[in-house]
């Protein structure tokens, strides 16, 4: 311990602290983590006391980790910003997948943290609980990675919590026991949340975006004849206030999809609902709008195809997509469906 406290002095002038502490304390100094959700398990327990003893975030303790990796993916999509599970190895490991898969598929930021056997004792057959936890859960969300040397810890940690929060991704990190336990440099910390985020995720909405969507409408084809609604997505979270008025500008009604439910205050006159239930429309009269429709404006919109198509897929309204980020996963950005215009 004496020669990693040496290891940690000399990358940087700073108190040198554990891999645990770190991790807890840039949570909730750099990225205003309030909360995590999770399960008790000998291969966390030293982050878990490190959680407790720091008494800045809360520890919501679930009835498995099933539970612990719904109630984050819950978090992240309401809020839009990081939410984070922990877990032990083996089976709670295997019990964050359907959460985590949940998480994935919907774009919510989740950081799922998991311990794991001491570095000497991964990978042997033998051992208790031993998986291959990246194996496990790579094909699930948008990066895991296993750390293998404390001092690889900062830069991982930073790198990954970049990738969830730029790429509405979930990220894994497993952390072994004993380096869990192994001293690093605690100013090698990342930037404050308001600097972090400000430049991570890019502005759905500039300066000039009514003007833009308005003359976007006008020069549509058959502008004259246009009947217009709006549709916001769960990716316009955080906007809700900006969308309420880009409908009050263009005078149309405002629906959100299921998954965007609470984007937008649903108290306001031009808000007509939720239209769509599992991707497909199902408000009576939210239908009514939408038959009248022939320009749909898309706002964070994971998926168009039940607002500007048949149900054979073949696209019958015209479209405007703006998208709240650049690496939102939208079937217009796959080619399935034409965009009149698209303002990212």
């Amino acid at each position: 311990q004496q020669q990693q406290q040496q290891e940690g002095q000399q990358e940087g002038a700073g108190t040198a602290v554990d891999v645990a502490t770190y991790l807890v304390r840039t949570l909730r100094r750099c990225y205003g983590v309030r909360r995590v959700y999770g399960e008790l398990g000998g291969s966390v327990s030293h982050v878990l006391q490190r959680l407790k003893e720091d008494g800045g975030l809360e520890f919501v303790l679930a009835r498995n980790e099933s539970g612990a990796a719904l109630a984050a993916s819950a978090e992240a999509k309401l809020t839009g910003s990081l939410a984070v599970c922990i877990a032990t190895t083996g089976p709670g490991l295997t019990n964050l997948v359907t959460g985590l898969a949940n998480a994935q598929a919907d774009n919510a930021p989740v950081l799922a943290i998991t311990g794991d056997l001491p570095t000497y004792a991964r990978g042997h057959p033998l051992e208790f609980q031993s998986i291959d936890q990246t194996a496990v859960l790579g094909p699930v969300v948008g990066q895991s990675v296993a750390i293998a040397h404390h001092r690889m810890f900062p830069s991982i940690l930073r790198e990954l919590l970049r990738k969830a929060l730029e790429d509405r991704c979930v990220v894994h990190l497993s952390i072994p026991m004993d380096v869990q336990k192994c001293l690093v440099n605690e100013d090698v910390n990342v930037e404050p949340p308001h600097l972090l985020l400000a430049k991570q995720l890019p502005a759905m909405f500039s300066d000039g975006l009514f003007d833009e969507v308005a003359n976007s409408i006008a020069n549509a084809a058959f502008a004259e004849k246009l009947g217009v609604c709006i549709v916001a997505g769960a990716h316009a979270f955080g906007f809700g206030d900006l969308v309420v008025q880009l409908s009050e500008v263009l005078c149309a009604p405002l629906f959100t999809t299921f998954d965007g439910k609470g984007v937008v205050d649903e108290s306001h006159a031009n808000v007509a609902g939720v239209l769509g239930m599992f991707g497909y429309p199902v408000n009576d009269p939210g239908l009514e709008v939408l038959e009248r429709t022939n320009l749909v404006v898309g706002i964070g919109l994971e998926n168009p195809d039940p607002f500007v198509a048949t149900p054979g897929h073949r696209q019958f309204r015209e479209f405007i997509d703006i998208r709240a980020h650049t690496h939102h996963r939208a079937a217009v950005q796959k080619g399935y469906y034409r965009a009149a215009h698209t303002i990212a």
